[in-house]
C-alpha cells in the first residue's frame, strides 16, 4: 500500500468562488492549507474549517514576501501553491485607461 503524505498548501484570493472552494477542498484531502486574501477578515469561515489564514495581496511584493515566509518559518516548505487571486475589469475596452489595464494584467499574471 502506498502511503500519500499530504504537504502545505498556499491558496491566494482565498476569500470566495474557487479560491475559497479550493481551499476547503485541500484542507479536506488533509493539506495544512493556508487561505490568504487581501482582507484576512473575509476568511473566518476558512478558519472555523480549520484552515490557517493568513493577509496576501499579490499586488504588494513585501505582502507576498511576509505571507510566504511565515508559512516557511513553520514548515520549511510549500508543497502547493494555487495563485487564484485575481480579479475583472467591466466595461469597454477603450473607456479604460491604460493604468487600469496595466494594473489588472499584472495583478493576473503574477
Amino acid at each position: 500500500m502506498m502511503v500519500v503524505k499530504h504537504g502545505v498548501a498556499l491558496v491566494t484570493g482565498a476569500s470566495s468562488g474557487i479560491g475559497r472552494a479550493t481551499a476547503i477542498a485541500l484542507k479536506s484531502a488533509g493539506f495544512i492549507t493556508y487561505a490568504t486574501a487581501r482582507n484576512p477578515q473575509t476568511l473566518s469561515d476558512l478558519a472555523a474549517k480549520g484552515c490557517h489564514v493568513l493577509q496576501l495581496d499579490i499586488t504588494d511584493e513585501s505582502s507576498m514576501l511576509a505571507a510566504v515566509r511565515s508559512i516557511a518559518a513553520k514548515h520549511n516548505a510549500i508543497s502547493v501553491l494555487i495563485n487564484n487571486a485575481g480579479y475583472t475589469q467591466i466595461g469597454p475596452l477603450e473607456e479604460l485607461t491604460m493604468e487600469e489595464i496595466r494594473r489588472q494584467f499584472e495583478t493576473n499574471n503574477k
